[in-house]
């Protein structure tokens, strides 16, 4: 008798495997669309911070390029300056 009873309520307790996914089909839904929204945010950020890269590659050799022509600049006006002084 205690065996039915167990049984029963086990029953009761446990919908059947498709019952559930019946009634959360709204989550589901909910929850693919976040994903997809979260994969087009990181993929149009991607973009973004590939660029920003290039663009910090692109202001470092400028900048070592500034600072050597600053180097040879400051050389040729001392040997300018040297001759004309003279």
């Amino acid at each position: 008798m205690r065996e039915i009873v167990t049984s029963r309520a086990r029953e009761r307790a446990e919908p059947p495997p498709g019952e559930r996914l019946r009634q959360g089909w709204p989550y589901l839904v909910l929850a693919g669309l976040a994903t997809a929204l979260v994969l087009l945010t990181l993929w149009l950020a991607g973009r973004a911070f590939l660029l920003l890269g290039a663009a910090l590659l692109i202001a470092t050799l400028l900048h070592a390029a500034g600072e050597g022509l600053e180097r040879i600049a400051s050389r040729l006006v001392r040997q300018v300056v040297a001759t004309y002084c003279r």
